[in-house]
């Protein structure tokens, strides 16, 4: 009887333990199942990051590249202006020589003919 009851014992306690170790296999599983999930999951989520980065690095270099070409234009407008204003300067500094040509000639005209009244009044 007794020999019977310590088997039985024996018997329960070696099914307990094979059972838990069932239980940690099965909880290992689990484990290891989360973890692959989980670094599935950063992957993921270090894949999706680098897209975005690289979009928005993307964007960056669109809106330097337009701002690049704004100041271009800027400064291909700013030089045509200086351009005009050097020839209308120009126009304006040759308008002037002649005016002061025809001014120097009109005043040498009316000196000469002053000149030529003297000489007729003292002849």
């Amino acid at each position: 009887q007794r020999e019977q009851e310590e088997s039985a014992r024996q018997r329960t306690q070696e099914d307990m333990a094979q059972q838990q170790e069932i239980v940690w296999t099965q909880e290992i599983h689990v484990a290891r199942q989360q973890e692959n999930a989980l670094k599935e999951e950063t992957v993921e989520k270090g894949e999706s990051n680098l897209r975005e980065e690289s979009a928005v690095q993307a964007q960056r270099e669109q809106e330097e590249s337009a701002r690049q070409r704004t100041q271009e234009d800027m400064a291909q407008q700013q030089e045509i202006v200086w351009t005009q204003e050097i020839h209308v300067a120009r126009q304006q500094e040759n308008a002037l020589k002649e005016e002061t040509v025809e001014k120097g000639e009109s005043n040498l005209r009316e000196e000469s003919a002053v000149q030529a009244q003297r000489e007729q009044e003292e002849s």
